[in-house]
């Protein structure tokens, strides 16, 4: 390979992990936004036991909003874990859980803050 070969190719290389890295942040901003996950967020914020947790509001959900496992409504699953950040520290919350009627009914779901798990409903 001479020396424009190795430059094409190393620029296709870059452009496609360019590519892969905006498809995996629009799929982790959909998730991010799936009722499941607005619906614990909107706990989190309006709980005054997890604002204290967390030094505080206000609670968001991790800058780059990535949401780790699956969420879905038409199988009426989830299996989620994701990180909030409070005024003061971080937390990671897990939710497995499965929809009844328009209701989400949870098997497992805490929040883990500086290593101590804390059980939500």
């Amino acid at each position: 390979m001479n020396s424009k070969q190795i430059r094409l190719t190393g620029l296709s290389l870059l452009g496609l992990g360019i590519w892969i890295g905006i498809i995996s942040y629009n799929h982790n901003v959909q998730k991010a936004s799936t009722p499941v996950v607005r619906g614990i967020m909107h706990k989190l914020r309006t709980d005054n036991t997890i604002q204290e947790l967390l030094g505080g509001p206000p609670i968001q959900l991790n800058p780059l909003k990535i949401v780790q496992g699956d969420s879905n409504d038409i199988k009426r699953k989830a299996n989620i874990q994701f990180k909030v950040l409070g005024k003061e520290k971080k937390g990671t919350v897990r939710f497995v859980g499965f929809k009844e009627g328009s209701e989400w009914y949870s098997n497992e779901f805490h929040i883990t803050v500086d290593e101590k798990q804390y059980p939500l409903q």
